[in-house]
């Protein structure tokens, strides 16, 4: 299993925006996926702050590769989301089983 984290930084005052468009659009889209076995999306604690992080564990690298293309490691960006990002970072990371 393959844990995929997306976390965007946000234009100041589009926090809202960019909300709707999780639950309106991204959400959505990606709960349609094959091979996505579970998706959690946090918003900041920290007044100050405007990352989000989105969390989705994958079945394995081809199942990611199936959603986001052949440059899989890069973060999916809509055309309609483009303009509430400041900047973006992105990691894959392998499940450790610990049972």
């Amino acid at each position: 299993m393959i844990i995929r984290i997306f976390r965007p930084t946000i234009q100041t005052g589009k926090e809202g925006e960019f909300e709707s468009f999780l639950r309106d659009t991204a959400i959505p889209l990606v709960s349609q996926q094959s091979g996505l076995l579970a998706q959690h999306v946090g918003k900041p604690r920290e007044p100050s702050s405007t990352e989000y992080v989105y969390v989705t564990v994958w079945e394995n690298v081809e199942s990611i590769r199936a959603f986001a293309g052949e440059r899989w490691q890069e973060a999916v960006i809509a055309p309609e989301e483009e303009h509430l990002l400041k900047d973006t970072w992105i990691g894959h990371y392998e499940v450790i089983q610990t049972d």
